[in-house]
């Protein structure tokens, strides 16, 4: 399961040492990780109730659910293609799996010895090569090591930097909201996302995609830079790898807008021989939803690195 994310971020816990079994390994190197954010103090070899404590606390108890969903992927998935596999003897495609998905597995494990509860918490977690959870740990120490994997742990206390904000309207071009469906004119007018359609027309995707300058704005984040540059690499790499696109709205939204300049009128209907849509228009459907999930998700959840958008400034 390939993912190419923007920053996901997470505020790292409070970590009291005292608070935990006075048998487990790796509770300093846990505590310095937690005041740092960085990953090359996590322990390599900590006890098992050490690894999977400080998984659960980020995850509230609940897991991973809605950071999953901006991935593309839930948690059945997750279990079906990541999962299971490692139980069953395969581990070759923990290398390439993104460490959202590999925390999600580990807090899985804790839901897992929590029915058991006849598991020693207090062994190390590398001893038992048998055990999914050292699978799990020693994937998941050696992806978040990498550069650039777009996920990033702030230190305990850390308040988190927001995302940009962007001015809708485009100045470039004379959008007049009374010629936009109701859903997209909210949008337009409002900065509220909360009744875009669910399966958008030519003219629709046309009126969103045009409602931001792309250009300049890809021009004002450091990430991006050349929009088209930028968006054919991303493009090509979901079209011919399955890599996820970006987690944030606003990279997103410039995927759409490059679609729009470019060539979307050409694939928007574009069919295979046998009548079914091709992969391009497939791709374009996949990233219109994946803009209209995360920006309501945003709307409604908002947290580290969510844009801001500012409604239409009245002509």
């Amino acid at each position: 399961m390939k993912h190419r994310l923007s920053r996901i971020e997470f505020v790292l816990p409070r970590w009291d040492e005292g608070e935990m079994d006075p048998e487990f390994v790796g509770k300093a190197e846990v505590g310095a990780f937690c005041r740092s954010g960085d990953p090359w103090d996590l322990p390599e070899n900590p006890s098992v109730g050490m690894a999977l404590e400080w998984i659960l606390r980020i995850a509230r108890g609940f897991g991973f659910e809605r950071e999953l969903a901006r991935l593309g992927t839930d948690h059945q998935t997750v279990m079906d293609c990541v999962f299971m596999p490692v139980e069953n003897g395969k581990f070759a495609h923990l290398a390439n799996t993104h460490p959202l998905i590999l925390m999600h597995c580990l807090w899985r494990m804790t839901v897992y010895y929590g029915r058991q509860q006849c598991v020693d918490m207090t062994v190390p977690i590398a001893g038992d090569t048998m055990s999914p959870d050292s699978h799990f740990w020693s994937a998941f120490l050696e992806r978040i090591r990498e550069k650039d994997i777009g996920l990033v742990f702030l230190p305990n206390g850390t308040l988190p930097e927001w995302g940009p904000e962007v001015q809708l309207g485009n100045p470039n071009l004379n959008l007049d909201p009374r010629e936009m469906s109701p859903g997209i004119a909210r949008v337009f007018t409002e900065a509220d996302f909360s009744e875009l359609p669910e399966e958008p027309d030519w003219k629709e995707i046309t009126d969103l995609s045009q409602m931001i300058d792309g250009y300049t704005l890809a021009e004002s984040l450091p990430e991006v830079g050349d929009l088209f540059e930028w968006f054919n690499q991303l493009w090509q790499a979901h079209l011919e790898e399955g890599e996820a696109f970006p987690h944030s709205s606003v990279h997103l939204w410039l995927m759409l807008f490059a679609c729009q300049r470019d060539y979307l009128r050409d694939i928007w209907d574009s069919e295979n021989a046998d009548g079914s849509p091709s992969i391009y228009a497939i791709g374009m459907r996949n990233l219109y939803l994946a803009f209209r999930w995360a920006v309501q998700d945003e709307q409604r959840h908002p947290d580290a690195g969510t844009p801001l958008y500012l409604r239409a400034r009245p002509r």
